[in-house]
């Protein structure tokens, strides 16, 4: 049942007064530690899903005498660019936590949960509502899979016989229907590239072996494992032992992710296994070059991949304790017929406050506070209230995920079962799904799409024309940009994942690279494309971290620097009226490895023309970005690749590109760099310049140069002079 603070969320009444932060538009929830302890301790379903998705990894009553009190606002979500949209409201929780630096003296606030619930807008009055029991249990559309018993019983673990049955439906729904999933495997693989598998149907259950894979047929079915070695101390495949883990493998002497993986596994009815520290030899390194280079083709070519997402090493495993109410679907219903209307200037319907949260690129204004002059409210019927946090707190942010391997192995494989400490998660081609939405969220992401939507296999499926990039943007086909836009968001969030190893930072993203070349149709030069090499040159380091210690590629390269890579350039903005590229490749070479199967890049260089200017940084403010100074004009915002700049030397800045923004301003992006001594004409990248985000800074100097500009830098680095004042220069 709902505490009395929940209730009064939806009844007509509303808040009894805003919290002291108005422009926030928040309001009381529970005023004390103790009225939500005692809420959450009698079981409110609210209260208890918003402190769980705030503190999942805590017990539900551990850290909870921290809280001081919660509030919550109520946003509108709309849609302008979705034909027939229907905005939806978001209920949303903060908690008051005490302030570390001000030892408890201070208080702040923390955002909690996320909700979002359907309402209907009823113009001028409100309902009178009466709030009944709230209801949990499982989606009824999958009722005939379950027996009664075990449909109801959603299980105190993520090893109950619930979360088997609905991954077997989730995998035979996947195969039978799901037409993604098998384009781009359609083609049978003419070997296997794993070099071995882990035989699980021994004599005896407690026992498994290695086996060589070419001895097997070429049609047996596999899973993969994706996890965390972490640092605890676990059996491996050496020289020295391979021989004997072909005989047999003590199931008791596996680490737990490894005896959940093959439980998981056998229970699915596949009997061979890959994981990489018991199929690999770890003490070869031709062993591990030749299954580093195909690793991509062995998730591609798996039939599931099993994903410890939660377990931060291989001792965490993929079964966890849970609380299985939190984890079923949450229902209410409002029971009440309209009633007497309440007038526009009432004072209950001036005390209602919300935000209208709008993707409308036209007027940024409506993405901010709107007082509403009515107050608007639910109607009676049925309402699913959906976690919106779940699938980025249990997949996206898990512990697993922060592995740069993990982007590759998510990409490639067909099918992922990820295994959260909350409840088990889906991810295909065509269904992202949980145990509480086990037919897919019922409100799909209004910013973000799905992460296998920039998988290789579903990217083949759209037409790939031939064009000329270098043209105007606005004449720019989007379909034909639309892998590499699928490239960026690979890229981002490849970047900043971890290696255990630096040097593998392009050996983790082969597969994809493999897998994406044939839609390209370019060659792939240490993480930039051949093709629409100019706008690839435009990313910009979104943390600041120092330079690796280990080469993994040029300067000019995102694999240069340890942090979230982002394009800084949008090819379908409408808001730029005029957009012109200023640079012109001219070279572009990279020497690679010879043992590595072309992967690891020893050295590189990028030849170009284009218009430099010497640029004065300045130090970096408190968001770690940089103003730098132009012949006296001070642009904003310069975005370094590291910590590590020296800002008492001469800096250059090199736009990309340049064009009209809506409000006449000149606008550019581009590379800022540094000369390297000795060396003339040639500088090394050190950071990214870009409009700042209130688009008003004017980099109209950069059209303004003079001739003695170019003369003098000619003279001072020796660079060869090209047509209107341009240079020649080397980026290495």
């Amino acid at each position: 049942m709902l505490c009395k603070a929940c209730q009064k969320i939806f009844l007509e009444g509303g808040p009894t007064r805003r919290s002291e932060d108005p422009d926030k538009g928040f309001f009381d929830h529970h005023t004390s530690n103790k009225r939500l302890r005692r809420a959450i301790e009698r079981g409110c379903p609210l209260c208890r899903r918003a402190w769980h998705s705030q503190f999942r990894d805590a017990p539900v009553l551990g850290p909870l005498s921290d809280v001081k009190a919660t509030r919550y606002t109520i946003a509108t979500i709309t849609n302008d660019n979705v034909p027939d949209f229907k905005a939806f409201n978001r209920l949303i929780f903060e908690f008051e936590l005490a302030d570390p630096d001000t030892e408890g003296k201070g208080t702040w606030w923390a955002q909690g949960a996320e909700f979002d619930f359907q309402a209907q807008l009823e113009l001028p009055g409100m309902y009178s509502i009466r709030v009944t029991v709230v209801e949990t249990g499982v989606v009824t559309d999958l009722s005939a899979l379950f027996s009664k018993e075990d449909g109801d019983e959603v299980g105190e673990s993520t090893s109950s016989e619930h979360c088997f049955r609905l991954a077997e439906y989730w995998i035979e729904n996947c195969n039978r229907t799901h037409t993604k999933c098998k384009t781009g495997r359609i083609e049978q693989r003419d070997r296997h590239y794993a070099s071995r598998f882990l035989d699980l149907e021994a004599e005896t259950p407690s026992r498994i072996r290695v086996c060589e894979t070419d001895s097997l047929e070429l049609d047996v079915t596999y899973a993969v494992l994706s996890h965390c070695w972490g640092r605890c101390e676990k059996l491996t495949l050496l020289k020295e032992n391979v021989e004997d883990l072909k005989r047999e493998i003590e199931f008791d002497g596996l680490p737990k992710t490894f005896r959940d993986a093959v439980q998981i596994a056998r229970r699915l009815r596949i009997r061979y296994l890959w994981i990489d520290s018991l199929c690999i030899i770890q003490d070869s390194a031709e062993d591990w070059l030749g299954q580093a280079a195909v690793m991509g083709a062995i998730y591609k070519y798996s039939c599931l991949s099993i994903g410890a997402a939660s377990a931060r090493d291989d001792d965490g495993g993929c079964f966890y304790d849970r609380d299985g109410d939190v984890v079923r679907p949450l229902y209410l219903k409002i029971l009440g017929e309209p009633t007497k209307r309440v007038s526009k200037t009432s004072s209950l319907s001036r005390r209602l406050f919300y935000f209208n949260i709008s993707t409308h690129k036209d007027d940024p204004d409506d993405a901010y506070h709107e007082e509403l002059e009515y107050s608007r409210w639910l109607s009676p019927g049925t309402y699913l209230i959906t976690d919106c946090l779940a699938w980025f707190t249990g997949v996206t942010t898990a512990p697993l995920y922060s592995r740069a391997w993990t982007v590759q192995e998510r990409l490639l494989a067909p099918r992922i079962l990820h295994y959260g400490s909350e409840q088990l998660f889906w991810e295909c081609e065509e269904l992202d799904a949980c145990e509480a939405y086990p037919q897919g969220s019922p409100q799909k992401s209004l910013f973000l799409q799905p992460f296998k939507q920039s998988s290789p296999y579903d990217l083949a499926l759209l037409p790939f024309e031939q064009m000329d990039f270098r043209a105007r943007i606005d004449r720019e086909d989007k379909k034909s940009t639309h892998v590499l836009d699928a490239w960026d968001v690979i890229v981002m969030a490849y970047a900043q994942g971890n290696l255990t190893r630096p040097e593998d930072k392009l050996v983790a993203i082969a597969g994809i690279v493999e897998e994406l070349r044939p839609l390209m149709q370019c060659e792939f030069h240490a993480g930039l494309w051949g093709r629409y090499l100019e706008r690839q040159l435009a990313w910009w380091a979104g943390m600041l971290r120092s330079r690796p210690l280990i080469y993994r590629g040029p300067s000019w390269s995102w694999v240069s620097v340890q942090s979230l890579v982002v394009n800084a350039f949008d090819l379908d903005d409408s808001n730029q009226l005029y957009k012109t590229y200023t640079v012109e490749v001219l070279d572009i070479q990279v020497t690679k490895a010879e043992e590595s199967n072309s992967s690891l890049v020893t050295d590189g260089f990028l030849c170009l023309n284009g218009r430099l200017f010497e640029a004065e940084i300045l130090p970096f403010d408190k968001h770690e970005r940089c103003d730098f100074d132009v012949g006296g004009s001070i642009l904003k915002a310069a975005f370094m690749d590291h910590k590590d700049i020296d800002f008492t030397v001469k800096y250059h800045c090199l736009p990309i590109a340049i064009w009209i923004g809506d409000r006449g301003v000149v606008q550019a992006h581009g590379m800022i760099l540094q000369a390297v001594d000795g060396a003339a004409g040639v500088f090394t990248r050190q950071g990214h310049f870009r409009p700042e985000e209130s688009g008003i800074c004017d980099f109209s100097c950069f059209l303004n140069g003079t001739d003695d500009v170019w003369q003098r830098f000619s003279e001072t680095h020796g660079a060869g002079a090209g047509p209107y004042g341009n240079q020649t220069i080397r980026i290495i």
